[in-house]
């Protein structure tokens, strides 16, 4: 007998990357039992800042200002997904 126990995504819309160990990642619940997936990030003006695929929530924003970012996650067998992200250090 086989159980299908569908999980849902979730995608969070602000990260804040300050070292303080609360949301210094851009981490989306249960993507752990989705490792075939990939992530684009883009900036307000449309240029990718991180692209990967088979990834594990471990974007922190090295290098990119605070501001309006959005995102497109692709899963195999779901609809894509996208979420705008303000990333805060303050």
């Amino acid at each position: 007998q086989v159980h299908v126990i569908d999980i849902e995504l979730v995608l969070p819309n602000v990260m804040t990357p300050n070292s303080d160990c609360k949301n210094d990642f851009l981490y989306i619940k249960a993507l752990e039992h989705y490792p075939e997936n990939k992530i684009a990030v883009y900036n307000r003006w449309g240029q990718i800042v991180f692209e990967k695929e088979n990834y594990k929530n471990d974007w922190d924003a090295s290098g990119e200002s605070d501001g309006a970012y959005y995102y497109f996650l692709t899963v195999p067998n779901l609809p894509q997904m996208r979420s705008l992200l303000h990333v805060v250090r303050k």
